[in-house]
């Protein structure tokens, strides 16, 4: 058997949408703009709307947008795409790829932003999606510097972290987050009514995960990556989303506690192995993990090794 969620969740091939920031100039100081970016993305033969202005604009998953952000300077986003059975799209490579060409400056200012379309979600399945996420955010933490981690008041370490708020936690043994009792009531809740009032009275566009859309739009954002134009990181992250949300479709509401269920430590918290199994990514019985998906898990571990301790179980 292969375990491949980010291909297809119960029949339905997700379609993900990607957002990247960067500033206005390049790693050398070039000055970095609009038109640059879309004659990068024309270059490589990728459909790009020409009447699109250079402002802030909605962007609706037909096209490449290019535009201005006024958090870091410019944004890319991408059209829905589809992931293949590797974990790859041609199109978001050769897009991504366009645009690194071009040397951008990324830095703490910049954040990637993932959507995910859950139309075959129901208002369960989104009780699922929150019990998941708060059972394992700190982990999704994990994986990222320090900077994009926002203190649970609300505040920020460097003022820009309020763009990426938790749910519940971003240390396994920190604070609850600001917005924890409304989300625990909304995982709660036994009726459609009683979650919508719950979840939509703390849910906000400036957080980790953002749902503030799904009741419009049918789409969920993960908003916590860092920014990059880095093809093989944005692939496996969005391969990770993919995972929670083909769990989410498979799986039995989960418990919330986050320290007595699983071997737990209060700095590393879960072990990448079993993170990785409870998204369905190894092998539900034992842990093997499939060859398809090794270099995920070490992907994974890598970072989690890299920004949290030396001593990160696999």
């Amino acid at each position: 058997m292969t375990y491949r969620p980010w291909f297809s969740r119960e029949g339905v091939q997700p379609r993900v949408g990607i957002e990247l920031e960067m500033n206005g100039v390049t790693v050398t100081g070039t000055p970095l703009n609009c038109a640059k970016l879309a004659r990068a993305l024309n270059g490589a033969g990728l459909q790009y709307p020409v009447n699109n202005s250079n402002g802030y604009t909605h962007s609706n998953g037909a096209n490449w947008d290019v535009k201005t952000d006024g958090s870091c300077g410019l944004e890319v986003a991408t059209p829905a795409v589809t992931l293949d059975e590797e974990g790859n799209s041609a199109e978001l490579k050769a897009g991504i790829e366009a645009v690194a060409a071009l040397r951008p400056q990324v830095n703490r200012a910049c954040g990637l932003h993932v959507w995910l379309e859950v139309r075959d979600f129901d208002w369960q399945d989104m009780k699922r999606l929150l019990a998941l996420w708060a059972r394992y955010e700190a982990a999704y933490f994990s994986m990222l510097p320090k900077s994009r981690r926002a203190d649970p008041s609300g505040n920020s370490h460097d003022g820009r972290t309020i763009y990426c708020r938790a749910m519940r936690k971003v240390e396994w043994d920190g604070a609850e987050s600001m917005y924890w009792g409304g989300y625990k009531r909304a995982i709660e809740a036994n009726s459609e009514r009683a979650f919508r009032t719950a979840a939509q009275g703390v849910a906000t566009k400036y957080q980790a995960l953002n749902i503030s859309q799904w009741w419009r739009t049918g789409r969920i954002e993960f908003r916590l990556h860092s920014g990059t134009v880095d093809y093989e990181k944005v692939r496996n992250w969005v391969k990770v989303l993919l995972a929670l949300a083909a769990r989410v479709k498979a799986s039995h509401l989960p418990k919330v506690a986050c320290t007595t269920s699983f071997p737990f430590d209060a700095f590393n918290g879960v072990s990448t192995r079993a993170w990785m199994k409870a998204l369905g990514v190894v092998a539900s019985r034992g842990n093997e993990v499939p060859e398809s998906n090794e270099e995920l898990v070490q992907w994974v571990h890598a970072r989690r090794v890299q920004f949290r301790s030396q001593n990160a179980r696999i």
